[in-house]
């Protein structure tokens, strides 16, 4: 074994060097799948050329971000525009339960229409084709 290289055990007993870093694992979450599946419907190109460039996981990991960005900014907006205090939260709990769900529906609505339905970044098809001029013909 070399010293200053890291190994890890195999399946099979033997030790192998960690030569690259380890690969990271994203799973999408809600907002992702939804965003995965609006690209997969209405941009169905955008999508596999975002597939071809294994680009896709970034850009979910990059909308989930944006969501959860735009929750934190929204909520505090959208119970604002409602009234909605602590006090009612603890004073009336049913009926914010009731008012809650509204609350969820209408965040809803604003991350589809300011995040989710927004045109895919646009990406370069992997090998355009070129015009060709004499000079590349003789």
């Amino acid at each position: 074994m070399i010293e200053g290289i890291t190994y890890r055990l195999g399946d099979d007993g033997l030790y192998y060097p960690n030569l690259g870093t380890e690969e990271v694992t994203y799973t999408p979450t809600k907002w992702g799948k939804e965003r995965e599946g609006f690209l997969k419907e209405e941009y169905p190109n955008q999508y596999s050329l975002m597939q071809m460039r294994e680009c896709v996981n970034e850009h979910l990991m990059a909308i989930d971000e944006q969501v959860t960005a735009f929750i934190a900014t929204e909520l505090p907006l959208i119970e604002a525009e409602l009234g909605l205090t602590d006090e009612l939260k603890t004073k009336y709990p049913n009926k914010w339960e009731r008012v809650n769900k509204e609350v969820e529906s209408e965040l809803y609505v604003r991350v589809w229409n300011n995040i989710l339905i927004a045109p895919p970044p646009h990406i370069e098809p992997m090998n355009p084709r070129k015009e060709l001029t004499p000079e590349d013909v003789f």
